[in-house]
């Protein structure tokens, strides 16, 4: 079943847990709408139980949804 998205609204978005199972399914079919920047961090990269993580995530990727 293939799904197309033709107004999708975000152009930039974050996905926590975009390494996971469920996560890595999220980001590929993000990646695959035209014009849409996805970010998924790792958690080497930002420990998001750790506020200033979480701030510093934010100020990086400026998302407009976050997953």
């Amino acid at each position: 079943m293939s799904m197309t998205l033709n107004h999708f609204p975000y152009k930039r978005v974050t996905v926590t847990g975009g390494g996971g199972f469920l996560g890595r399914h999220v980001v590929q079919k993000l990646r695959a709408i035209d014009n849409v920047e996805v970010f998924a961090p790792r958690s080497r990269e930002y420990n998001l139980v750790q506020m200033p993580d979480v701030v510093r995530l934010l100020d990086d990727t400026r998302p407009e949804l976050m997953i």
